[in-house]
Order: C-alpha cells, then structure tokens, then sequence
C-alpha cells in the first residue's frame, strides 16, 4: 500500500489538488484512487487555466461554444462545470462506499465577486444546482465578505470547501460560519445529515512570505518552521470545537464535521524536504490536498505516522512567539496572503478569459475572412515548419520577448517594442489627434520626407484608405530624382505645406537631403515636424531650428516594424483617419495571434511556420496576389520580409507586383498568399486545384489594413525563428 493510502489508516484522506479532461477521461482519475491513494479532487482558478490553456482536449467544446455566441465567463463556467461533474461521477462511487466522508470535488466562485457576499451566495447556489452531484464542494474564500457567505450557503444546504485560510483567527471564525449555518437549517426544522465542509488552511505560502521576513530580521532559527507551526495551531482549534456542547448537540442531529484540509502542501523553497507540507500533519478527520509532484514524492519515500499533527505543540506555539518578539505580526502577513490568493486567482481567471477571448477572436476572423488554406503539395513541408514552430514554442516566447528565437547574434533584444503597438496607440491617439486637428488649421497640404520603414507604412495609408473629410492632402516622397520630387508636390503651395521629416536614425541621408532643400524654399522651423527616435540629429536639429512639432518615437520599435508607432499613425492622422479606429482593428488581431491561442488556429503564427517550412525545402518565393484596393500594401510586405530574413543565409524572397499568370506558369518555388476584400472579385482558386500552396483571405473593410500590419509583422518574426 503506497503511503497516500496508509494516510487513511490514520485518520487522514489525500486529496488531488488538479483537474482536467485528460486526467478524467483517460482514466487517470480513477486509477489513481485505486492505487495511489486519492480520496478526493481539488481546483481552483489557476488550475483551471492550465488546463484549459495548455491543452487541446477542450478544443471542440472551445469552437462550439464559440459558435453559439458565448461570453468567455460563460465558456469557461461550461468547461468547468463539465469537468467537475465529470470529475464527481468518477469519484461517485466511492463517495457513497464511504457514505460521504471523501470522494468530493470541489468548483470554486468565481474571484471577482470575492468581496461581494450577496453574489458569492447567488453563484454558490447556481454552481450547486448546475452540477447536481452530492459529492460536490463549493469553495468560497475565507476573506470579510466570504464569512457571512460561508453561513448563507451551509444554510442553504451546500457542502463548502472555505479556501484561504491563512490565520487561526480567520479560521476561527470559519468555524463559527458552519456552525451557525447548521444551527439555522436546525431551527428551521431542516436535515444536517447531507451537508459536509472543509476548511481550506493555506501552509506552504506562510513560509514563502514570512522567510523573507525572518532573513530580514536575522531570525533564521524558525526558517521554515512557522508554516507547520501555524497549521499545528489551526488543528488544535478544531479539537477544541468538536468538544462544545453547541458541536455535540449538532452531531447529535446527524451533522457532520468540518475537517481541516491542508491546502498549499507543495514546497516551493527547494532547500526543503520535498514531502515538509505532508509528514508532520498528518492527524485525525484532516484532510491534505496535494499537488501532483507532492503527491508522487510523498508516494516515492513519505513516511506515515499517526498523529503528528499533535505532536510538538508547544515547540510550535514557541515558534509563533519567536514571530512576536522579532517584530513579525503573523495576522498582518495571512491578511496579506488572502488578498495576494484572491489577487492570483483573480490574474488567473483574468488570463484564462484573455485566452478564451482570443481563441475566438481568431475563430470568428477566420469565418468572417472566409480564410482558406490549401497546401497542396507542400502539406508535408507546411507540417515540418508547424512543427518546428511548437516545438521552439514560438507563440510564447515570441511575446515573452525571448530573443534567443533568432539566434544568438541577434538585436532583437532592443526592437521588439511593436509587440506593444496597441497599446502604444490607444496611449498617444489623443495626442496625435490634436495634433492633426492643429495642422489642418495651419496647412493645406503634407509632405512626408522619408525612406524605407518611414514612408511605406503612410503611403499604404494613403493610397489604401486615402484622405477622409477633415484631413489634409498628404503626399510621401521617397525618391530623390528630380522630376519625381516635382511630380510629389506640383500644386502644392509651399507656405501652406506641413513637411514632416520621418527617420529613425535622423541621419537617412535621401531624407536630410530632401529637408534641406525644402527648408531652402520654406525658411520657418514652424513649417516642419519630426519623428525620430530619442537623441538624434534629427531630434536635435528639430530643437535648433524650432521645428513646429516633435514625435520621439520608442528606440525599441525598428523601422520596418514601425506601421503603428508614431512613424504610421501620425501621417494617418493627417489623411484624417481616425486613429482609435485603426487600432482596434491591430488589437483584434494582437488579439486573434497572441500566444493562448493554438497555432491551428493563430493565421499570423501559421504564415511565418508555413512560410518557412516551404521556404526550408526551396519554395522559397512568398508571391503575393493582392486585390485592386489592398495592392499598395505588397511593397510594405516585400521591405518588412526582404530584410528581416535571410540573416544567417537563408531567406525568404517576397515577389509583389507580378501580375498573375495562369496555373501552369509558375514553378514548384511559391506560396502564394492571396488579400482582397470581400466585395471584389478575386479568386485565386485555380491555384490551390493546380497543386500549388495558396493561403487566402479576405477583409471585411479597407479599415482593417491595419491589423494585417500586425499580423505579417508577427508572421515575419515567426519565419525567422523557423529559419
């Protein structure tokens, strides 16, 4: 008999602190209370999140429930219902063989209504009757406002699991709710006989915040001691309540006990003893809830003896006195802790519903955008570079910003700002907007003097969505011939004309050549405005000569990944577009491509991977067949993925502007991408039934240019970290 199932001998029931599908559904559940000795399933939040989120077990009911048009809130309380009362129906049977006593798993409320009683009870009833199992717990925290619901609900005939137990006082009172919800179902003339509890008391997390406390004060006799102390106290709280006459009048009415459970059991100072949570609480009607690895290392070598929770109690309340006379007010750090619990569960949750929320932003795209993917021949090369795509992780790790994805020469480190687009726009979009609100009072016209990254994301801008009531007449000019710079600003009056300087490095030498000799014909610093980065020459000259207007932009966004900084959205916003509206569209595509969202269903994720893996066994030319309307956003594309692959010799070679050929005219060298929007005809079907590898999409509106910046940056860097 493993030692988790000796446990039972002595009074105490191990517990699973996981849950998930795979865990329920393959079996492992119930092997694991046949043999390694659990009695019971634990959840909360987190756990929830990890499943959900590293898992493709809940992919079909994701999409379905998608479809019907749920809320993320309401997604996740269907997967977590299910899996609970799934979780319920496998321990089931042993809950009735052991005539309710364990086999129990708990759903907790949900973190955001923790400091609101009322709701706590109303979710605690919804939950209690959606699942329909008497094996259930409904897990309520034990902060101010969980008290009272602790109460409310036990007299509303549900089992409660109370978690964040931190303090003995709380505890306590803990108590004191049961209690008095019994009593009150008593009074009512109700059965007590079906309503079980525990009480959640949280042990490895007082170590982790009272060690640090304990270094600080130089205290190191009782590091690592207080946490088993705390919960040997806690024990001999609940001893002391079984003993009441209020107690035994209840259990005389057939009411049964409200064990402690030790939460928290995992060690998380590796310096300790893997099982320190486990062997010295071990005692009558507890119960210990255990993380997998805990549960394994007490399996592999804890030892079982009985009682232990008893044992040392004074050396333990002489430890809790050592707190005291250092300075350390134990209360203060379980408030502490209960708040830091109702924090974590809430981030969790918080990123769950992020998750969720972008698995259908992703979903609902690709059915609006009509997305096809025909790989044709090239279905084994696609599979290669996906699969070197999940292996390297590069969803999360692209957007935990690990620059070790493109090697070890790399400047990535200092130039992956553009992942914070959105928020950068939604930050400075007021701003940008007076500005443009200002300048169409001065001027007439705009002429943007730039090169490369500066000027091929405003002329997209300008010749996909154009000037809009309210702007001014905006023109980029980024060529240094001569009739080119007369053709750019023919009918243009000078004096009437905003120039706006755009560079980078503020050293491009096209662009000081093109400021000097507009500043030869338009003698007034107020005549012009910059956009650069901080501590240029531009940025200086902008100072010297009393520039209108200057923009420093974020050092760590490069210039071809600069469409949504101030080097994109100030010259839209002098077309007269409205620059909140261009980065909602970039938002629901950071969105649809952030890394919770799986790479079969993450369209900026998937081109980079296929494009690369294609590109590995020599269809390396991205050939891009764009629509009338969208056309001028190949030559931004061919610039951004020209000369962001190919660093280490191997690259891949975006062809725009060819004009399409029949089926037969191309070689086995090509991924063609095809963008149109959804009210023109341009189907480039005959491609994908050749064989060819074609990725096809369309866009709702020409608004929605702004989220394919986004995408293809985050494609491009994902065709990097493949190559």
């Amino acid at each position: 008999m493993k030692p988790a199932a000796r446990l039972n001998e002595c009074g105490q029931s191990a517990w699973l602190d996981l849950i998930g599908r795979k865990l329920i559904h393959s079996g492992e559940l119930l092997r694991m209370t046949e043999e390694d000795g659990v009695r019971g399933v634990t959840a909360n939040p987190a756990i929830f999140e990890k499943a959900i989120v590293e898992s493709d077990e809940y992919d079909d009911q994701l999409r379905t429930l998608i479809d019907q048009g749920k809320s993320p809130l309401e997604i996740y309380e269907a997967i977590a219902i299910d899996d609970v009362r799934s979780a319920c129906d496998v321990l089931r049977p042993m809950f009735d063989r052991l005539q309710g006593r364990d086999g129990f798993v708990s759903l907790e409320v949900s973190p955001y209504i923790a400091r609101d009683t009322k709701a706590t009870v109303q979710e605690a009833k919804r939950f209690w009757r959606a699942v329909e199992r008497p094996n259930l717990f409904i897990k309520i925290p034990a902060n101010p406002e969980g008290i009272p619901a602790i109460r409310e609900a036990t007299a509303a005939g549900i089992s409660v699991n109370i978690t964040l137990i931190f303090s003995v006082h709380v505890y306590e009172q803990v108590i004191e709710a049961y209690i008095s919800g019994l009593e009150e179902r008593v009074a009512k003339g109700l059965p007590v006989s079906q309503i079980h509890s525990v009480a959640s008391f949280f042990v490895s997390r007082v170590d982790t915040l009272v060690d640090k406390l304990l270094e600080e004060k130089g205290a190191r006799d009782v590091l690592g001691k207080i946490a088993v102390a705390n919960a040997k106290e806690a024990y001999q709280v609940f001893l002391k309540s079984i003993a009441t006459g209020r107690w035994k009048a209840l259990e005389s009415k057939g009411a049964t006990r409200q064990r402690p459970l030790w939460a928290s059991t995992g060690t998380k100072n590796k310096a300790y003893s893997d099982v320190l949570y486990v062997e010295p609480l071990i005692g009558r009607d507890t119960v210990n809830t255990m993380p997998l690895p805990t549960l394994q290392a007490f399996n592999d070598h804890g030892k079982v003896e009985a009682d232990t929770v008893i044992k040392d109690v004074d050396q333990a309340r002489a430890q809790l006195a050592r707190l005291s006379q250092v300075g350390i007010d134990l209360e203060k750090v379980c408030a502490e802790l209960t708040e830091q619990g109702l924090d974590l569960f809430t981030k969790a949750l918080d990123g769950l519903l992020h998750a969720i929320s972008a698995r259908a932003a992703a979903q609902t795209f690709a059915k609006k955008a009509q997305l096809r993917e025909s790989l044709g021949r090239r279905k084994e090369d696609a599979a290669a570079g996906l699969d070197a795509a999940r292996e390297k992780k590069i969803g999360a790790r692209l957007w935990a910003r690990d620059t070790a994805l493109w090697g070890a020469k790399n400047v990535a480190k200092t130039r992956l700002g553009w992942l914070d687009a959105t928020k950068f726009g939604k930050d400075h979009a007021a701003e940008i907007a007076t500005f443009a609100r200002e300048a169409t009072q001065k001027f007439r016209h705009c002429l943007l003097l730039g090169m490369g990254g500066s000027s091929l994301a405003p002329e997209v801008f300008a010749r996909i969505l154009g000037k809009r009531d309210g702007g001014i007449d905006l023109r980029v000019l980024d060529s240094t011939a001569p009739d080119a710079v007369r053709a750019t600003t023919r009918g243009f009056d000078l004096r009437k004309t905003l120039f706006l300087v755009s560079s980078k490095s503020g050293t491009t030498t096209e662009v000081d050549g093109f400021y000097r000799y507009f500043r030869g014909q338009v003698n007034d610093g107020a005549n012009f405005a910059a956009i650069t980065d901080p501590g240029t020459p531009l940025q200086k000259r902008a100072e010297q000569e009393r520039f209108w207007r200057t923009f420093i932009n974020p050092p760590d966004i490069g210039g071809r990944y600069s469409a949504l900084s101030y080097f994109g959205l100030v010259p839209a916003a002098l077309l007269g577009l409205d620059v909140n509206a261009l980065i909602e569209q970039a938002g629901k595509v950071a969105i649809a491509s952030h890394a919770r969202v799986p790479l079969q269903e993450n369209l900026a994720l998937r081109i980079g991977a296929i494009a690369a893996g294609l590109a590995k066994k020599g269809a390396d030319k991205l050939t891009f067949l764009f629509s009338k309307n969208l056309a001028p956003l190949g030559g931004w594309l061919e610039q951004l993925v020209a000369e962001s692959t190919g660093k280490q010799g191997r690259g891949i070679v975006p062809v725009d502007g060819e004009p399409p050929g029949t089926k037969d005219a191309y070689g086995n060298d090509r991924l063609f991408v095809s963008l149109s929007l959804a009210s023109e005809a341009h189907d480039m079907s005959h491609l994908a039934e050749a064989g060819h590898p074609l990725l096809q999409w369309k866009l709702a509106t020409p608004a929605e240019i702004a989220g394919e910046f986004l995408r293809w940056e985050i494609a491009t860097a994902a065709m990097g970290a493949v190559l």
